[in-house]
């Protein structure tokens, strides 16, 4: 019994079937049975290199560049800068706890700018962003160059791990699709405001994922940057006196002739600005199967 006996490391819930465990360091004991529950473990690091950025701007007596914030939260910038960066550093602390620094040069109006983040890795890839920040300052961006510089190979997706696998995709298609799962998931907590439903709630709302794939109220499509087809379905749900939106981000995927959705991230708000934010693309007049 013992040797399958595993328990969430953030919310200490026993995990029936290890394989469902999730992990964003490498060669590390810590799963967890949610991303929920991986914030939740992670918050005070996130909180941590936040007070750091404001103690180094205090040094050089740099102000908050909150003109780059749109950069920072910025999709694409966020992809250039997981899957293809400039450089990449790495800092060990003295638990051999190792986080992997990736700075990328963008452009921004004749601008360069430096999109730093930091992460931690799985598989040689990243898979979890503690911190990320786009600044001018070239002082900002040599202190988070810091201990050793490491070769860059192949950097290929975020890893996490939510049962994809399972069914009949190739590996590459996973992860591409875990990155995209990763960016999307980066994109809503930054654009999200204070008033809106707790992410700690996010959980209790996964029930109306079903229902909206299978009767959404709008459906919209794009393509995104390397070509997949995206579908948005979104569905309003009046619940306990409260409206919300529940937002579903899918990919299209063509498994033995036939075409299919394969969901990438799904989330509940009741922010109008978050709707307008990921209802992009054409909307379509009849909706998808799932």
């Amino acid at each position: 019994m013992i040797k399958k006996l595993y328990f969430c490391e953030s919310c200490r819930t026993e995990v029936k079937d290890a394989s469902t465990l999730q992990f964003v360091e490498e060669n590390s004991d810590r799963g967890f049975c949610s991303e929920k529950c991986i914030l939740d473990f992670y918050r005070p690091y996130m909180a941590a290199f936040e007070e750091e950025e404001d103690q180094l701007r205090e040094q050089y007596n740099f102000q908050h560049e909150d003109q780059y914030l749109s950069i920072t939260s910025n999709q694409d910038f966020l992809n250039k800068a997981l899957s293809t960066p400039d450089e990449v550093w790495c800092f060990e602390n003295e638990l051999e706890q190792k986080f992997f620094t990736h700075v990328t040069e963008v452009q921004e109006n004749d601008l360069k700018l430096f999109y730093i983040i930091i992460c931690s890795y799985v598989d040689d890839s990243p898979s979890f962003v503690f911190y990320r920040v786009a600044t001018q300052y070239e002082e900002i961006a040599n202190f988070y160059r810091r201990e050793a510089e490491v070769e860059i190979n192949s950097l290929e997706s975020l890893s996490y791990h939510d049962g994809q696998a399972d069914l009949d995709i190739e590996p590459e298609v996973i992860e591409a699709l875990e990155l995209k799962k990763s960016s999307m998931l980066a994109q809503m907590l930054a654009s999200r405001k204070a008033s809106d439903i707790d992410f700690e709630e996010f959980a209790s709302y996964d029930e109306y994922m079903d229902s909206t794939l299978e009767s959404p109220d709008d459906v919209y499509e794009y393509e995104d940057d390397e070509g997949d087809t995206i579908n948005t379905f979104i569905k309003t749900f009046f619940t306990n006196k409260i409206s919300f939106f529940y937002i579903v981000v899918t990919q299209q995927y063509t498994i033995k002739n036939d075409l299919s959705i394969l969901p990438i991230i799904g989330f509940p708000t009741i922010d109008k600005d978050i709707y307008q934010e990921f209802a992009k693309g054409k909307k379509l007049n009849e909706t998808l199967k799932n």
